[in-house]
């Protein structure tokens, strides 16, 4: 991740309120990023989450079950990974300066990033402690646990219906629908955990599906992303050059999620890095 230093090649001017703007140059801003017209279905679903995730710890403690423990600490980095979308969403908010002309957008990457360690080591929580419950499988109290998770996958299902409608427009808000989707097949695990300790006492049915979703966390921490800065010849039309960095990432490097910062060629090659 780098940023790129402004030329001082632009020029001060004032608007009707009498504020002086830059004008000319390439310390420019871009707009509302697209995950800023997503904030608010952000908000909505982290609150859903968050407050789900502290009655699932209650539920997992009073039932003595870790898979429903298990799928609070999924929930846990599911609220931590709304909360860092919505925290880069501002970030990359903040206008643009002379030296950094792409403003902060370059921080979703790096909230993605974030979130993936946070990943790792909840799984490695997880599967440490049900190691140690398939020596001796505590008794569950399988009825309770069942009615939880059932109400666990219905926020989960709302979250998805919320967030579904942006999960194409960035990399964080894509992140986040695909770590709903996660939690809610793993809500469904933890209901099938419940269902077969409910009809036959199996007790070793919580820890092995708690193994199960700590496994099934761990592929969800791998990132691919790029950010880099491009500098264009004369002739060069903006969206076409970000077209075809973005499809050769993809068919090259299988990378999906790039960001691409464009400048003219009165950008110094010495002031430019990724």
């Amino acid at each position: 991740m780098g940023h790129t230093h402004g030329s001082g090649d632009g020029h001060d001017h004032k608007d009707e309120h009498g504020k002086t703007k830059r004008s000319g140059g390439h310390a420019h801003g871009h707009g509302l990023t697209p995950g800023s017209r997503n904030k608010r279905r952000l908000a909505v679903v982290l609150s859903l989450t968050t407050l789900f995730m502290a009655a699932e710890v209650v539920g997992g403690l009073y039932t003595k079950s870790l898979a429903l423990l298990a799928d609070a600490a999924h929930m846990l980095t599911d609220a931590g990974g709304l909360a860092l979308a919505l925290f880069a969403i501002w970030f990359a908010e903040k206008p643009a300066t002379p030296e950094r002309t792409y403003g902060y957008y370059r921080a979703e990457i790096l909230a993605a990033l974030a979130n993936a360690v946070v990943l790792i080591g909840i799984s490695g929580l997880i599967l440490y402690e049900a190691y140690a419950r398939l020596r001796t499988p505590p008794s569950v109290a399988s009825k309770p646990m069942l009615a939880i998770a059932a109400l666990g996958l219905v926020v989960n299902v709302v979250g998805l219906t919320i967030l579904r409608g942006g999960s194409r427009d960035s990399l964080n808000m894509q992140g986040a629908y695909f770590e709903l989707l996660s939690d809610a097949l793993t809500s469904v695990g933890v209901l099938v955990a419940a269902g077969i300790m409910w009809v036959t006492g199996w007790y070793y049915a919580d820890p092995l599906i708690s193994v199960g979703i700590g496994l099934f966390i761990l592929p969800r921490t791998w990132v691919y992303a790029m950010s880099l800065h491009a500098v264009l010849k004369d002739d060069a039309g903006h969206d076409e050059v970000c077209l075809a960095i973005r499809q050769h990432a993809r068919s090259a490097f299988k990378i999906n999620h790039s960001t691409v910062q464009v400048e003219r060629a009165c950008c110094p090659p010495a002031e430019t890095h990724s």
